[in-house]
């Protein structure tokens, strides 16, 4: 049950970190550098993408995919500090009932 509710919430994480890079203006901002026009077109001619309407979600599928990482790091750091959280709170309720 835990491994299915991490595995959803990186997910959710994932997308809206990546809603929140695109509303930002970071990609359009990566694509104006020249490296970045350099990825996007071997990444458009690699995949065999043609037209703007598939590179935009690719550039978006592509966004999700590596905000996987920093979600998952996230979303696995904050369980850690929520067990801790929980485990210190029984432990002074504990002392506190006289166990």
């Amino acid at each position: 049950m835990k491994l299915i509710f991490h595995s959803v919430l990186i997910l959710v994480l994932s997308v809206l970190l990546t809603k929140w890079l695109v509303a930002l203006g970071l990609l359009g901002w990566l694509l104006q550098t020249e490296a970045g026009l350099d990825l996007y077109v071997s990444a458009t001619n690699t995949l065999g993408i043609i037209g703007g309407e598939d590179g935009e979600f690719m550039l978006l599928a592509l966004m999700v995919f590596v905000m996987l990482v920093p979600s998952a790091f996230l979303v696995g750091t904050a369980a850690k500090m929520l067990d801790k959280f929980r485990a210190e709170r029984q432990s002074a309720a504990n002392k506190r009932a006289g166990r």
